[in-house]
């Protein structure tokens, strides 16, 4: 039985950086797809049953073992949302006519990528898990001095982050949150009380709590919290602990105490809420929510120092994203704009989310516990779904009726009419759609309970619940 979480992975993935998932793969891809374009005549348009031997060419170019394009597919064949997929479990068609199908998609794509991406020049080439320096405010904040580029793909000079629709243009620890919010007050020149107020909570951030014990769940850390705190009246100090859990040494940078006290402030339901309604509460002041978005979208103070004139010094300008672009499933669409074209559109949609990730801990392949921390999220949405594509093509078929009747090739009358069954089309579409969209909540409403009658165990299983920490870590994107 699929997981919850390995159903919503079938449906959508999210581009999750330093990944080798099909999405991360994918930057490679749009790469490949930009340089073939130009060493391609690609004028022709597809067709299967009729290749040249250019297109013969460009099979063998994309499908040979190492391309950026053959990675992929190892990943995406596993993934039934990628129309790749889509045409490999085609059953009426042969190997040969599956591959050609697939080669058709990329050169589509290639197309696509020309056209799409304007205003730049030379070659494309992969830069998302290059570690490039940091400005000098970044490195005195963090205290890190390189960090991954924010472009993930460069064509020639210009840096591009890469995103799937709907993607987190920022994900960081408390210490990268604390950077940006410096690098955007200060650009919005709203400094003093209001960054105080934000970074007072983001002082209260978990940072890299370990816990010792496979059982300590959610409740196992309150009621141990509980125990200790009336032991030692919450005197409990840092220290380095060394102990033994099933035979294995364990080191612990705090104790109990301190981790406990940590988890039960940041990991409260008043602190998650409070917090994030602070930061949404910000982002309506003045531009603050637009240097947010720019910050976080461009890596403009981070990587080029740009933002903050005193005691600074800019870090490696290449890790800067100046542009975005943003892909589809189907492999058909493409969205590229200039970050500062589109950062008003997304500081409009922005989503603040503190989000606690825990992880297991294992020492000679026994899990001893758990590394916990909070981090700050700032998501986006970018239209590309069906009800979108739906209205596309209803405002596609009006326009086509409006250059007939400009035309006098049809009356006012049959404009009219053609206006009224493009709306009766669009309408029956987006039924269709929330029809399928009911059904399949009445699906897992149903597969829910036939498991709860079976015991909260085989429940927490399917959702993949291991440590719960009293707060809601799912981001709607």
């Amino acid at each position: 039985m699929l997981t919850f979480k390995q159903h919503l992975n079938e449906e959508q993935e999210l581009l999750i950086e330093a990944s080798t998932n099909a999405s991360t793969l994918f930057e490679g891809v749009l790469v490949d797809c930009w340089n073939l374009a130009g060493n391609y005549n690609m004028r022709k348009k597809w067709n299967s049953d009729n290749l040249d031997n250019n297109q013969k060419d460009f099979i063998k170019e994309i499908f040979k073992s190492g391309s950026n394009i053959s990675e992929f597919l190892k990943k995406a064949d596993k993934k039934p949302v990628w129309a790749t997929t889509t045409i490999l479990k085609d059953n009426k068609l042969s190997k040969d006519q599956k591959e050609a199908e697939r080669a058709g998609l990329f050169w589509h794509l290639s197309r696509l990528c020309r056209r799409k991406i304007k205003g730049v020049s030379g070659n494309a080439k992969g830069v998302g898990a290059t570690k490039l320096s940091l400005s000098g405010q970044w490195k005195a904040i963090t205290g890190k001095t390189v960090d991954t580029s924010k472009a993930d793909i460069s064509i020639g000079s210009t840096g591009i982050s890469v995103k799937a629709p709907s993607a987190n243009i920022m994900s960081g620890k408390q210490l990268e949150g604390k950077a940006t919010v410096v690098a955007a007050l200060y650009a919005a020149g709203q400094t003093n009380e209001l960054q105080e107020n934000l970074m007072s909570y983001l002082n209260k951030f978990v940072t890299d709590a370990n816990t010792v014990g496979e059982e300590m769940t959610g409740e196992a850390i309150k009621g141990a919290y509980d125990k200790e705190k009336e032991k030692t009246k919450l005197k409990g100090k840092d220290t380095e602990i060394q102990t033994k859990y099933k035979g294995v040494d364990v080191t612990q940078s705090e104790s109990n105490l301190e981790i406990q006290k940590k988890l039960l402030i940041a990991g409260s339901d008043d602190f998650k809420k409070n917090c994030e309604n602070e930061f949404q509460k910000a982002f309506k002041i003045g531009n603050v929510g637009t240097m947010f978005a720019y910050e976080a979208m461009s890596g403009r103070e981070k990587f080029s120092g740009a933002t903050i004139k005193e005691n600074n010094t800019p870090g490696d300008t290449n890790g800067e994203a100046t542009h975005m672009l943003i892909w589809d499933y189907d492999m058909k669409h493409l969205k590229f704009y200039a970050v500062s074209d589109k950062v008003s559109d997304v500081a409009g949609q922005l989503k603040m989310a503190a989000t606690l990730k825990s992880s297991h801990r294992s020492a000679g392949g026994i899990k001893i516990g758990y590394s916990i921390y909070q981090s700050m999220r700032l998501a986006i949405n970018t239209a590309m779904e069906d009800a979108d594509k739906l209205v596309k093509q209803r405002n596609e078929q009006i326009e086509q009726a409006g250059n007939l009747l400009t035309e006098g090739m049809i009356s006012e009358f049959s404009f009219k009419d053609m206006v009224g069954k493009a709306w009766n089309w669009f309408k029956d579409k987006v039924i269709a759609l929330w029809n399928w969209l009911k059904e399949q909540w009445n699906k897992l409403k149903e597969k829910v309970k036939e498991m709860w009658e079976h015991g909260l165990d085989v429940t927490m299983a399917y959702f993949e619940t291991d440590v719960v920490v009293k707060v809601n870590d799912k981001i709607r994107l």
